[in-house]
């Protein structure tokens, strides 16, 4: 839960973090905590104009809400970007006293480097190991944050890049984050493997050349045959965090590592996208996903959670339903909570999709399905 103490006392503009899928948690605690005042912004590409009819009619005249602690804006993304700029400011003019709450998709496109602004400016929350970066710190180096889970998306330094003048500078970008390190051989393998050298050289660079001018920088450097990430780019990466997070909450029997990372597996590995080393690189993470999941149920089970380990053990069955080690940790949850129909509901499909290759189930678990059965009235 968000306190009131999280909130510095110089803050004047309070950003919740666009890639933060609780908003809406912080939202409840403005407003109940904070008795906030809200206006949930409606239309598309609102104007200054139309944003400000629509806070006085919920609220008062501007210049009256000077008695707010919070003025709370929601859903800032149905704005234009240049008036989502020019409303904030005027916001921060108008109402010295308030601390503007924004809560949007993106981050507002210019007014976030005034360096006036930003000096009052605080994003909530901040959480590495979620990709939750604090995009008020001036760093010496480019910050480059990238989302592959999804349809696969990169900021630097909070600005989303958009613009990547077709699919094979995006492709090659995600290619080099995933692979740091590289030999030019492999990327020609991956990208051009019909192509003469001479000619996929030539695609390479001019593709490359693509990749800086959508990012603003070089992200590539050279060395032989290798090419590598450079060091003047600060890059975060949700799928270098999931496998850190995954494979050290295992190994600590960590359940709040392993929590978080399966809220970093919201989605497939760069949905959309078929290229071969995408989708042999989704088949990989598909599996240490399972498997994290299969740890993270059994500490839950551990401990007395169960209702958290059935679940958890449902999504792995449902992505394989030939497990049935995982039909019968789901099977005894069920009869520990007296609920044998639902056992024999999973025993039943697990047979049937057994029988479907040809196969029954192992004793233990027809034992379990008898059980189950003799239980359910």
């Amino acid at each position: 839960m968000l306190l009131q103490t999280t909130i510095a006392n110089h803050s004047r503009l309070i950003i919740a973090h666009p890639n933060y899928l609780g908003q809406h948690l912080l939202l409840n605690q403005f407003e109940i905590r904070y008795g906030s005042g809200y206006v949930r912004l409606h239309g598309d590409s609102l104007t200054v104009a139309q944003m400000i009819s629509q806070i006085e009619s919920e609220l008062e005249p501007i210049a009256e809400n000077k008695h707010l602690p919070y003025l709370v804006l929601d859903e800032c993304d149905r704005a234009t970007p240049s008036a989502l700029d020019e409303i904030i400011r005027l916001m921060l003019d108008e109402l010295p006293s308030t601390k503007i709450c924004i809560l949007t998709r993106y981050l507002p496109p210019t007014i976030i480097n005034d360096v006036s602004v930003r000096a009052v400016t605080q994003v909530i929350p901040i959480d590495t190991g979620l990709r939750l970066s604090d995009f008020t710190k001036i760093e010496a180096r480019p910050q480059l944050d990238v989302h592959a889970f999804g349809q696969g998306r990169a900021w630097v330094n909070g600005q989303e890049i958009t613009n990547w003048r077709g699919a094979l500078p995006r492709n090659l970008f995600f290619y080099m984050i995933d692979n740091p390190i590289i030999t030019r051989d492999a990327i020609f393998r991956e990208f051009w493997p019909c192509m003469p050298e001479n000619t996929a050289t030539n695609v390479f660079f001019v593709t490359r050349k693509t990749v800086h001018d959508a990012l603003g920088f070089d992200l590539i450097e050279s060395s032989n045959r290798f090419y590598r990430l450079t060091d003047n780019v600060a890059v975060t990466y949700d799928v270098n965090n999931f496998h850190e997070l995954s494979q050290n909450g295992a190994l600590e029997l960590d359940d709040a590592q392993l929590m978080t990372a399966n809220q970093l597996f919201k989605n497939t590995f760069l949905q959309g996208s078929d290229m071969p080393w995408i989708q042999a690189r989704r088949e990989e993470l598909e599996f240490q996903y399972l498997v994290m999941l299969r740890s993270l149920a059994k500490l839950k089970q551990d401990s007395g959670d169960l209702e958290t380990a059935l679940n958890l053990n449902i999504r792995v069955l449902a992505k394989n339903w030939s497990d049935e080690n995982v039909a019968e940790k789901i099977m005894d949850i069920y009869l520990k909570r007296n609920q044998p129909c639902e056992a024999v509901k999973v025993f039943d499909q697990i047979e049937e999709f057994l029988q479907g290759l040809g196969l029954n189930p192992q004793k233990t678990l027809q034992n379990l399905g008898d059980t189950a059965r003799s239980r359910c009235i």
